[in-house]
């Protein structure tokens, strides 16, 4: 129930927001909302997929391990594969997730242009900090890297 009310509560937000990234966070019941004029960026190596971008404050999100072929028009999926990270550079904290993470693709007609928007918790020790992101990104050629 909670899960449906969330991604719910996510498509509400996308539905009501220009095309700018968006980042909320909340801690300790506190919500903080960041607009990010920059463009996220995209990387797709080996078929694992990563979004990252930077805020202004010095704040650096990152959705990391989606598999190339969640990676689709219209997904919509909970999972714990995909990691949040969220690095506060001023402070030299970073959090993680290791719970379920929720995601939503979307694409723009007559466009290259994704919205994605995901949600989790990240947490570093005892602090726990909830986020929702609204991401533009353009999807960049594959890239294959050979290990030994």
């Amino acid at each position: 129930m909670l899960k449906s009310l969330t991604f719910i509560t996510l498509i509400f937000i996308s539905l009501g927001l220009c095309a700018q990234n968006k980042i909320t966070l909340s801690r300790k019941g506190k919500l903080n909302t960041i607009n990010c004029s920059e463009k996220a960026t995209y990387e797709n190596i080996n078929g694992k997929i990563s979004i990252s971008i930077v805020t202004d404050n010095e704040l650096h999100l990152q959705l990391n391990n989606l598999s190339e072929s969640q990676f689709k028009c219209g997904a919509r999926f909970t999972s714990k594969s995909p990691q949040i990270v969220l690095i506060d550079n001023k402070n030299n904290i970073t959090y993680l997730s290791n719970t379920n993470v929720q995601v939503l693709i979307k694409c723009k007609k007559d466009s290259k242009e994704y919205e994605l928007i995901f949600s989790g918790m990240v947490k570093n020790k005892k602090e726990r900090i909830s986020i929702t992101s609204i991401l533009k990104v353009i999807p960049t050629p594959k890239q294959t890297v050979k290990t030994f």
